[in-house]
């Protein structure tokens, strides 16, 4: 089946689900990406040297494991819904996220999968969509997904990495009032600017930047 088509019976699927009660809701969508994580994980476990070696073979392993993500990027998306979760309830998006992180670090830790750019924008499409779907209350994983995305844009200068800390700043803009959540925010996005710079070999570059938050906004 055509990855298109799959994508549309995961996003209906989804937004069937948002229509239950939250605890129905996350049991049903944790259940839903459970197969994706097992072939995203079966994959990186038993491929990464047919991965290696390259050719045809090679090619269309690393394009499954790519299709994998994008289809939890789409159940992640469909978990876009009115208002916040009721108190004691974390919103949906924020634990598939939580649940495919190891997997999804595993991808991004693969020396294979870094030099592949259909699967580093399947990694980067589920980190953006869960921020889209969960807005404020992504924040708890904000430090760990500035650190792993700044840290991959510097190794791979692939612009997907951008697209996240773009969101980022959408979503929640300056943070002011968490100190290591602040660093973690400044870091990442100097960090990146730094990589753009070495990137095109411009001298001077360093860690001085002053980044335009009065546009951005401030939390």
């Amino acid at each position: 089946m055509p990855l298109e088509d799959r994508q549309a019976i995961v996003e209906g699927l989804a937004r069937v689900l948002t229509f239950l009660g939250p605890q129905h809701v996350l049991d049903s969508a944790l259940s839903m990406q459970q197969p994706h994580l097992a072939r995203t994980q079966s994959i990186i476990s038993h491929g990464s040297s047919t991965a290696a070696q390259g050719g045809a073979a090679a090619k269309q392993l690393l394009q499954q494991l790519a299709d994998e993500l994008q289809l939890m990027a789409v159940l992640i998306k469909g978990m876009e819904f009115p208002g916040q979760p009721p108190t004691g309830f974390a919103h949906p998006a924020l634990k598939l996220l939580e649940a495919a992180w190891p997997v999804l670090s595993a991808v991004a830790d693969a020396p294979v999968c870094r030099q592949d750019r259909p699967v580093l924008e399947a990694v980067c499409e589920v980190y953006k969509r869960a921020l889209q779907s969960a807005r404020g209350s992504a924040k708890p994983l904000l430090t760990m997904l500035l650190t792993a995305v700044g840290e991959l844009f510097t190794e791979t200068q692939q612009a997907a990495c951008l697209d996240v800390l773009s969101t980022i700043a959408e979503v929640f803009g300056e943070v002011k009032n968490a100190p290591e959540l602040a660093a973690a925010q400044k870091q990442a996005f100097e960090g990146t600017l730094c990589a753009l710079c070495a990137g095109r070999q411009a001298a001077g570059c360093g860690w001085s930047f002053k980044l335009p938050w009065h546009v951005l906004g401030a939390s």
